[in-house]
């Protein structure tokens, strides 16, 4: 099981020399991957113009981080400050060198899918084949409709968008004739190092979200389920790939963990769940034992030296697991 942590976007912290530090350490670290999300503004107003949704599924009823009501900008626009994932990316591939990119998740109906597919393919290019493309449908309505996307479209426009990207990203001389994007024939004039696309996966709780991940995707991405409420999830999965003849995807899952620093307790307002090393280590271990391909742990990081400590504690917990032994 590969394990990866954040570079967190939101934060106005986090410019490029920390960026640059926060990147070699996890790679000193001997982390997998790095994560990056997205959203491209905030919407300003009340609780009823710019209501944030609740992410949290009845299905597994996971305990999400930030799972109340929020604005907009109480949600994610604080600090007015949210780094494009795209661009954060490229400067991620230009100083690493072994460390996966991933994300958790781009909303990928908010940007032109033919643009996306010709960005991620040149990033796979210069990467030399590291990227792990997160997907979502996005959920705050307010934003949708500040950018001029219809928010009841999301799931479909999601599903074509997929096809497209995974398409173009092949080489291939191709033409498409879609609900939303049509293209005659064409050459794509872009063609990823990993074939046919970078691993898709796909984020969400809900069953249309695992199913998405059957029909479409290479993995499915949930957020916040415990061991237990992840059997549920993998059964579903099992079931839907076995009604459509295809091999069950694997899974990744994102948690939003903070580490117990006996040496100095963490202080901030956090809603995080925080965890010893020994605890996070036995919950690494059973995330493996269930054949978990990726865990995306997003850690407090109020600020810089936190944030590194935070990615000490959890590397300390990740070899304490032993689950790269085997």
């Amino acid at each position: 099981m590969k394990v990866g942590t954040w570079i967190p976007p939101y934060r106005a912290w986090v410019r490029g020399d920390e960026a640059l530090r926060l990147a070699t350490a996890a790679e000193d670290l001997a982390f997998d991957s790095l994560w990056v999300q997205d959203h491209l503004v905030a919407p300003v107003g009340g609780l009823e113009e710019t209501r944030v949704e609740p992410v949290r599924q009845q299905w597994v009823d996971s305990e999400e981080y930030g799972n109340k009501e929020f604005t907009a900008v109480e949600y994610y626009g604080e600090e007015n400050w949210w780094l494009d994932p795209y661009m954060l990316w490229g400067f991620l591939a230009g100083c690493t060198k072994k460390i996966q990119l991933a994300s958790c998740v781009i909303v990928l109906p908010y940007r032109d899918p033919i643009v996306q597919a010709k960005m991620l393919g040149t990033l796979d290019v210069l990467s030399d084949g590291r990227m792990l493309f997160g997907v979502g449908v996005g959920h705050v309505e307010a934003e949708f409709n500040a950018i001029g996307v219809p928010a009841a479209e999301r799931g479909h426009r999601t599903d074509e968008y997929i096809r497209l990207v995974r398409q173009l990203l092949q080489g291939d001389e191709l033409a498409f004739d879609g609900r939303f994007t049509q293209l005659p024939k064409v050459r794509p004039l872009i063609k990823s190092a990993q074939q046919p696309s970078p691993p898709i996966l796909i984020g969400g709780n809900s069953q249309r979200a695992a199913r998405r991940a059957v029909e479409l995707g290479d993995v499915w991405l949930p957020a916040g389920l415990e061991p237990g409420q992840l059997r549920i999830g993998q059964r579903y999965l099992d079931e839907q790939a076995s009604e459509r003849g295809v091999p069950s995807p694997g899974i990744a899952v994102v948690l939003t963990w903070g580490m117990s620093d006996p040496k100095a307790p963490y202080a901030g307002k956090s809603l995080r769940k925080f965890l010893s090393v020994e605890g996070a280590a036995e919950l690494l271990s059973e995330y493996a034992e269930l054949g978990v391909q990726h865990l995306s742990i997003d850690l407090p990081n109020p600020n810089e030296r936190i944030f590194t400590r935070q990615m000490e504690l959890l590397a300390e917990a990740v070899a304490k697991s032993g689950i790269r032994d085997h």
